[in-house]
């Protein structure tokens, strides 16, 4: 179950290299995100002397939305993962691949990231308002939550399937351009109604900077909800079926999916807490035809342990490679 696999991390996890270049990733990535995103809609209404809202400005902003993101996340995906979103980063924690720590650390650096994107394009564009989100008339608050349950399930699910399952493939190349497909069809489908914004940063950015708060916590509550179904729906119904038990399958969603770096002593004792559990399942495991398999999982297991074993010939020798490879990024 993605429950169990929860984990708090602790709080020296902010002052490890990797961890703060993490944050910068997702920091500038946001900037990037929010600053083309909000300003496409600044331009439009300039373009139309604060015109209400149209099909076309609609498109517009579902077109800059979808680009951005997909170099957001592009830019992102080698450092950081790629999340752009802090919805994002509570499915990933959800399905177990960030530790709490490390996702309060995202949360901030996305936060700040869209504030300052805002309060740039306020400057450059000479005071022009940053406007906030807000409900259209006739939609309620629970309409606009269902609608972002609904639009950041499919967003999270997008995710998990592109770029978090360990059987992705080479579909992983075009997880960052998936991502942002979904993001831009979700603006049309929702853009009328509650802007569609799908991510709690790209909300409060332009509120902090308008200071307007009504109806802000509807962009919490429901990306936050839609992130959590998704994640528990893919890691229960896909990631966690596997042939070879669910512990052996955790062993190796841990490894290929986490989305920040691991180092090699990580990966070692990640290996060795499971060895146990996975010689419980030796025994079980049959092929199709109902003989026992040829390859054994245990001596598999070990052999990869001493791969990342500092302490082994073996491990010793790889260790300069993984380091330059670590990390089992998002996208790849």
């Amino acid at each position: 179950m993605p429950i169990a696999r929860i984990a708090m991390g602790t709080p020296g996890e902010a002052s490890k290299p990797e961890a703060i270049k993490a944050a910068v990733a997702e920091f500038i990535s946001m900037l990037i995100f929010v600053f083309a995103g909000e300003g496409s809609g600044m331009a439009f209404a300039k373009l139309t002397n604060g015109g209400a809202g149209s099909p076309a400005g609609l498109i517009s902003a579902s077109i800059a939305h979808a680009f951005a993101l997909f170099v957001a996340v592009s830019v992102g995906a080698n450092i950081s993962g790629g999340h752009v979103n802090p919805a994002v980063t509570f499915g990933a924690f959800v399905g177990g691949h960030i530790t709490l720590f490390r996702s309060i650390l995202y949360w901030i650096a996305q936060l700040l990231g869209s504030v300052v994107a805002c309060l740039l394009l306020k400057f450059a564009t000479g005071g022009l308002e940053t406007s906030a989100f807000a409900l259209s008339s006739g939609v309620t608050v629970w309409n606009a939550v269902v609608f972002e349950i609904v639009m950041t399930f499919g967003l999270v699910y997008t995710v998990y399937a592109t770029a978090v399952d360990p059987k992705k493939g080479d579909i992983g190349v075009i997880a960052p351009i998936a991502i942002g497909f979904i993001v831009g069809a979700n603006i049309l489908a929702g853009g009328a109604f509650d802007g569609a914004s799908m991510n709690p940063a790209v909300s409060f950015g332009p509120a902090v900077v308008s200071w307007t708060w009504d109806s802000h916590w509807v962009y919490w509550l429901g990306p936050f909800v839609g992130a959590g179904i998704a994640a528990l729906v893919y890691e229960i119904l896909f990631i966690n079926q596997s042939g070879l038990g669910p512990d052996y399958n955790s062993v190796m969603v841990s490894v290929t999916s986490r989305l920040e770096p691991m180092t090699v002593g990580e990966v070692h004792a990640l290996l060795i807490s499971y060895e146990s559990r996975l010689e419980n399942y030796q025994s079980t495991i049959i092929n199709t035809d109902g003989s026992q398999p040829s390859v054994n999982v245990v001596t598999h297991a070990s052999n990869t342990q001493n791969r990342f074993n500092p302490s082994t010939p073996q491990g010793a020798r790889g260790r300069g490679q993984f380091q330059n490879n670590r990390g089992g990024r998002t996208f790849r």
